[in-house]
């Protein structure tokens, strides 16, 4: 079964799927021909995504992150740290003085912690730690100064981790340098499965595993919506749409895309 997908931007027909058959795949969906098979895993594969520049492949199975040269289709790198399955990712540009320099990557896992990742180095540069449930959602927000992290404890935690490179000095005691907690909002009534952000970082939305949807509008004055199946099917994911105007909910059988103020 597929498990994830990631598209691209820079090249609209590049898409990489992730499968429980512990691969990852790159496809055209021009011609629907499969243009790269990256093997490596040895559990499923729970999440894809690419580097802004659509260079490089990460991919979330087991308790490792795979890094992928996209052109070429070889593995490039490990990140090994986590203490069980990864089960999400997020990859963003670092940016210092308003300039970019470099790339952070953010790994959630069933260890109920998030990693951050100096992609120079190679190395976690920041630990997140709080939840009392497997993450099942890591998202950079801004600029790379904040991460928002969604638990199956049914919690999201806003996490500050401005300034991190592998240059910051740590503690012997503390050598990842813990990630300050600014703030948890309590988002969903049953444990969360799957979560997306919208493009301007205000609303996350998180599906549940009572057939609901919630919507939270991130800020200092949180709303928070839930919607739902009346017939109780599942809802398997969600994705925003039009600079997050709209919000798609899949769920048992149907797409149902609901308008957003």
């Amino acid at each position: 079964a597929v498990t994830a997908l990631a598209g691209g931007k820079i090249t609209p027909s590049l898409l990489v799927s992730g499968s429980t058959d512990f691969t990852a795949r790159m496809w055209d969906i021009e011609t629907g021909k499969c243009t790269g098979l990256l093997e490596g895993h040895v559990a499923a594969v729970r999440d894809v995504v690419m580097s802004p520049d659509e260079r490089v492949v990460f991919t979330a199975g087991d308790t490792c992150v795979r890094i992928w040269d996209r052109v070429s289709g070889q593995q490039v790198g490990c990140l090994q740290g986590h203490q069980g399955h990864v089960t999400t990712l997020d990859a963003q540009a670092m940016v210092i003085g308003g300039i970019s320099d470099g790339l952070l990557v953010a790994s959630g896992s069933f260890d109920c912690c998030v990693k951050i990742w100096d992609m120079k180095a190679k190395l976690p540069v920041r630990t997140c730690t709080g939840h009392r449930m497997p993450v099942v959602g890591a998202k950079l927000l801004g600029d790379g100064k904040q991460m928002i992290s969604c638990g199956m404890d049914c919690v999201a935690k806003i996490f500050d981790i401005a300034g991190v490179t592998a240059r910051t000095p740590f503690t012997r005691k503390d050598p990842e340098g813990s990630a300050r907690h600014l703030r948890a909002i309590k988002c969903a009534k049953a444990p969360m499965c799957r979560t997306s952000l919208s493009k301007d970082h205000v609303w996350l939305s998180s599906t549940s595993s009572d057939s609901a949807c919630c919507l939270t509008k991130i800020g200092p004055d949180t709303t928070t919506m839930l919607m739902g199946w009346d017939d109780g099917s599942q809802v398997w994911g969600t994705a925003f749409q039009e600079h997050g105007r709209r919000l798609a909910v899949a769920g048992g059988d149907d797409v149902v895309v609901w308008g957003m103020s």
